[in-house]
């Protein structure tokens, strides 16, 4: 019995997310859906960053180290030229609770 409770309760769940993953979002610019053909089209490497918490600096370090951005004189970051068919995608908590958030939000914005 506890078999057929788990079985059907694992395949209520499946539903539940098959029935999840086609919810509409509102229109805001702050929800992106992008086609997977467009995807393979536009962009030869997909990159996704989550969970800075306002630390720029580290943040910066993962751009370099990823090879997406590069200091240059005085020691200002940019991004690294020739990356065009590269897609950086920021999702949540960016400046909650950290040291940097506006340098977060700025690096992001340039």
């Amino acid at each position: 019995m506890k078999r057929v409770f788990v079985a059907a309760l694992a395949l209520w769940w499946a539903g539940s997310a098959r029935a999840a993953a086609t919810v509409v979002l509102p229109a805001s610019p702050a929800f992106v859906s992008i086609p997977a053909g467009e995807l393979r089209d536009k962009y030869d490497v997909v990159w996704a960053v989550s969970d800075v918490h306002g630390h720029r600096e580290q943040l910066e370090q993962l751009l370099v180290g990823a090879g997406l951005a590069v200091r240059g004189q005085g020691g200002q970051l940019g991004w690294t030229p020739g990356k065009a068919r590269q897609l950086l995608v920021v999702v949540g908590d960016c400046i909650d609770d950290g040291p940097d958030s506006y340098g977060v939000v700025m690096l992001f914005q340039a």
